[in-house]
């Protein structure tokens, strides 16, 4: 609960504390390393995985949100291997507003999940499931 209420605070306040990307921003990051996008994240991407978009965050409390393209071919895997081990419905609310490549609004079969990372970190992962040959994740690592 109080991670969750640590998130609202994180987004709240993001706007007011970017000061530059370290990875790539936006739309059109295919050419960010999906080692060192994953390596951010703390998430092992599976082969064929596509980086639609990447922004980090810097300050008191910072943030890296990207949102992925992964084969359903490693769907199962990247499920097992993200450390979340519930998913529910929907959580757009959970992810902040959309902007730029960033919408979980938009998707049409949202199921998000989130776990304690060490250190006081947190990662929320919600997962598009609407497209046939691919899913669509939106993953956030972020510290409070």
């Amino acid at each position: 609960m109080w991670h969750r209420l640590s998130l609202i605070l994180v987004l709240s306040f993001a706007g007011a504390c970017k000061q530059g990307v370290d990875v790539q921003r936006g739309e059109g990051a295919a050419g960010a390393d999906i080692g060192t996008v994953g390596h951010r994240l703390g998430l092992h991407l599976p082969p064929g995985t596509e980086v639609l978009g990447v922004e980090t965050e810097a300050g008191i409390d910072d943030a890296i949100f990207a949102k992925l393209r992964i084969p359903v071919a490693h769907a199962a895997e990247f499920v097992k291997d993200c450390g979340v081990t519930r998913f529910r419905s929907g959580g757009a609310n959970l992810l902040g507003p959309d902007h730029g490549f960033w919408d979980p609004h938009k998707a049409k079969e949202l199921r998000s999940g989130d776990v304690a990372l060490p250190s006081g970190r947190y990662l929320v992962i919600a997962i598009d499931e609407s497209q046939s040959d691919v899913l669509v994740v939106y993953a956030m690592n972020y510290s409070t």
